[in-house]
């Protein structure tokens, strides 16, 4: 089997030091990245045996 992959470049929202993002977690901001690019790219996920 091969591999695929999914190229493509999203940007996370970036704020100041203390300010309104301060709070939200890395990981929960790289998923709405990763939701973003499944989005784009018109991959489903579903369809994946993996």
């Amino acid at each position: 089997m091969l591999d695929a992959y999914i190229y493509d470049g999203v940007r996370t929202p970036f704020g100041r030091h203390a300010g309104a993002l301060a709070r939200v977690r890395p990981d929960d901001m790289l998923a709405g990245v990763i939701r973003e690019v499944v989005k784009r790219s018109g991959f489903a996920p579903e369809t994946s045996r993996r």
